[in-house]
């Protein structure tokens, strides 16, 4: 696998020695030659309205997938299993079809999951290898800036938030979330789930990480309706 220069100051961290195995473990599964050549840029694709796309380029045996560099970890991982499919249906001169792409992009990532985590010694998955990489990196910023481990907290809230929209309720068109908040209701849902959470907080499972990254994320959604749209 190849990666164009041109775009690598977008090339999420920690993901460059994952995605070339993301690559070759959708090359087997789609049946694609090992020396088809396919190259990953990342790039700012919000204006595109897309996550990404596959491009069949005018180099013989040569195919570029561009991914949009907004876009979360486990987001980004689907994306390109996403259009490696349509690589794969391009290289077969089939015509592109989102429906087969749709369907095989999760079982693809799922099957890559599965696969990774049986042949690395620390089990890990790819999210996990991914959070570990980031994690040594902070350790060598400057922490005399930081009293209350912030730095590495914003990071798993980052973290935490890219697994939900990876998630099977996050799987439609639109979230529930979202269709609340276009009724009027946003405000009320989001305070009333951030009192929720807070006061079981110690409560019902202890002192449940996940009860305050759920405060913290309902936070989030409120900030975007009252000070970021």
């Amino acid at each position: 696998m190849k990666h164009k220069n041109a775009s690598s100051q977008f090339f999420p961290s920690g993901l460059k020695d994952i995605v070339p195995k993301v690559i070759n473990y959708c090359k087997t599964e789609l049946d694609i030659p090992e020396h088809i050549l396919i190259s990953v840029e990342y790039e700012d694709l919000s204006e595109e309205g897309v996550k990404g796309w596959a491009i069949d380029s005018p180099e013989k045996d040569e195919y570029d997938i561009e991914i949009d560099c907004n876009l979360g970890i486990n987001e980004s991982l689907l994306t390109i299993c996403h259009e490696m499919v349509h690589v794969s249906q391009m290289y077969r001169e089939d015509k592109l079809d989102e429906d087969e792409a749709e369907k095989k992009e999760k079982i693809l990532y799922d099957g890559y999951v599965e696969k990774f985590s049986t042949t690395t010694p620390s089990k890990m998955t790819t999210n996990e290898y991914v959070r570990n990489l980031e994690r040594k990196k902070l350790r060598k910023h400057k922490k005399s800036h930081y009293k209350f481990s912030e730095n590495k907290i914003l990071f798993d809230i980052q973290s935490y938030i890219d697994d939900t929209y990876s998630s099977h309720y996050a799987q439609s068109k639109k979230q529930a979330t979202e269709i609340i908040i276009d009724q009027g209701h946003g405000t009320g849902f989001c305070i009333g789930n951030i009192l929720k959470y807070a006061q079981r907080y110690g409560k019902k499972d202890g002192h449940n990480k996940n009860d305050l990254m759920k405060v913290i994320h309902y936070a989030i959604i409120q900030l975007s309706q009252d000070h970021y749209k």
